[in-house]
C-alpha cells in the first residue's frame, strides 16, 4: 500500500569517509522501478551530520508512494563506493479529532512520526512478551 512520507534524512560524515562520501544525490519516488520520478537532487559539499530532504510538493503536501530510490550520482574526490551511515524516513504526524497526536506514534523534535502505529504496536507486543517471559522465569526461581 502507498505510504505518506514527509522527510528523508541521511547521515553522512566527510571527515570520516572522505572519498566514500556522496557529493550528488538524486531522490526518486514512484510505484515501481519503471515509473520512478526524481523529486529532489542535492549537491553536498563535505557534509557532516544529518541532511534533511523534504519529500513534499510545491504546496508543502507530503508525498504518497510505494517506493523511494536514493541514487548516488557522484562522490567526493571521484570515489567509487559510498558510505551512508544512517537513513531515516519520516511520515507526517496524524492528529485525532481532539487535536492531539495519535496514541502510539513516535514524534521527533521536528514533529514528524518515525514509526507507524502498527509498527509500534508490534514492537510493544514483542517487548511485553519478553517482559512476561522474564517475569515468569523470576517467579519460578523464587
Amino acid at each position: 500500500r502507498k505510504t505518506t512520507v514527509k522527510t528523508l534524512c541521511i547521515y553522512a560524515d566527510y571527515k570520516s569517509d572522505e572519498s566514500y562520501t556522496p557529493s550528488k544525490i538524486s531522490v526518486r519516488v514512484g510505484n515501481n522501478f519503471h515509473n520512478l520520478q526524481e523529486i529532489r537532487q542535492l549537491e553536498l559539499v563535505e557534509p557532516s551530520g544529518w541532511i534533511h530532504v523534504p519529500l513534499t510538493d510545491n504546496h508543502k503536501k507530503p508525498t504518497r508512494t510505494f517506493m523511494i530510490q536514493i541514487a548516488v550520482l557522484a562522490n567526493h574526490q571521484n570515489g567509487r563506493d559510498t558510505h551512508m551511515r544512517q537513513i531515516k524516513i519520516y511520515t507526517p504526524v496524524e492528529e485525532s479529532s481532539i487535536g492531539l497526536r495519535r496514541e502510539g506514534s513516535d514524534v521527533n523534535e521536528v514533529g514528524e512520526t518515525l514509526f507507524t502505529k502498527e509498527t509500534l504496536n508490534l514492537l510493544l507486543q514483542m517487548l511485553l512478551l519478553v517482559v512476561t517471559r522474564k517475569t515468569k522465569a523470576n517467579i519460578r526461581k523464587e
